[in-house]
């Protein structure tokens, strides 16, 4: 998961898992969709390349150089924050596991 523009419990997330990608805002405990596909199938255990950019108000998420989703981010309370890289799981079973590489984040 990726979160950005994101502060204590309010922000955008993406969730990437193998048969969807789904762009959310947060706002407290409620998850609203603004954005979803199953369009572009992530391979578990084999390295990708994702995209998040920011312009305006206009997140563009793209996987391996495709475009994957695109969605607005107009909350006008959440137009900076935090980002943040981590997993969640709802299976009390089996862990969930991810990691990341060449991690770059940049404004302007």
């Amino acid at each position: 998961m990726v979160w950005f523009r994101h502060h204590e419990t309010h922000g955008y997330q993406l969730t990437a898992c193998a048969d969807t990608l789904e762009l959310e805002e947060r706002n407290g405990a409620v998850l609203t969709s603004i954005g979803r596909t199953s369009a572009v199938p992530l391979t578990p255990n084999a390295p990708h390349a994702l995209t998040v950019t920011i312009s305006g108000t206009h997140a563009t998420v793209a996987v391996d150089n495709n475009t994957a989703v695109q969605a607005s981010v107009a909350n006008p309370g959440l137009t900076s924050g935090r980002v943040q890289l981590g997993v969640t799981n709802d299976d009390p079973v089996t862990a969930a596991e991810v990691s990341f590489a060449g991690v770059e984040v940049r404004t302007g």
